[in-house]
């Protein structure tokens, strides 16, 4: 899983005693959202993983008042702290430098909320007991990469561990969405299959000292 950071970009306009007042939306705010969007393009190793989510823009409320403020807001995920902090530099210095360009103030915060997920890295050790121990089951398989944040990462930031997905997928019950998705359901009839594993993994870890 994914690091995942939250971010909020504002741009506070000058308003000059004549027309050429400055309209934050247009003159800084997409200027700023089309340059961050070309950081991951232009400036990360093709070879890493990053994503810069905008969905939300903010300006004014009615079609003949230019606002006193404009806001953007989103997220970005990688799996590497040092593109994370590459990312963080590159869109404050973009923040701050379009924003002057255009005589406003600008800013931007990170972690709204409190928001921030390291990512979710597995020990390599704890990864093969795992598979080891759960190989009867047959059921076992290592997973692809994921942009999603996971609390787990947390843990593993810690101690040594290994993150394990449960599967639920059942196309006979119709739980076939995935989360975060309005149809998502649980068939919890494979929910004691979690409760099987954990505790086959605590003997384990139990008389293995």
């Amino acid at each position: 899983r994914a690091s995942i950071s939250a971010l909020k970009a504002i741009t506070l306009p000058s308003f000059p005693e004549s027309y050429v007042a400055t309209n934050p939306v247009t003159a800084v705010m997409v200027d700023i959202y089309n340059a961050i969007q070309k950081i991951v393009s232009r400036e990360i190793d093709p070879l890493e993983k990053a994503v810069i989510s905008i969905p939300m823009l903010q300006g004014s409320d009615a079609h003949n008042i230019i606002p006193s403020i404009a806001k953007l807001e989103g997220t970005f995920r990688t799996f590497n702290n040092d593109v994370r902090d590459h990312i963080m530099t590159r869109m404050r210095e973009i923040v701050q430098g379009y924003s002057h360009a255009w005589r406003c103030e600008g800013s931007i915060q990170y972690e709204i909320g409190g928001i921030y997920y390291p990512p979710t890295i597995n020990h390599a050790d704890s990864v093969d007991d795992v598979i080891e121990i759960l190989k009867p089951l047959d059921e076992v398989k290592e997973v692809e990469l994921t942009m999603g944040g996971e609390d787990f990462a947390f843990y593993l930031n810690e101690t040594k561990g290994a993150f394990i997905a449960l599967g639920i997928y059942n196309e006979e019950k119709g739980i076939i969405h995935p989360h975060h998705h309005p149809k998502f359901d649980l068939d919890e009839d494979i929910l004691w299959k979690g409760t099987a594993i954990y505790s086959i993994l605590a003997f384990y870890n139990i008389f293995k000292q």
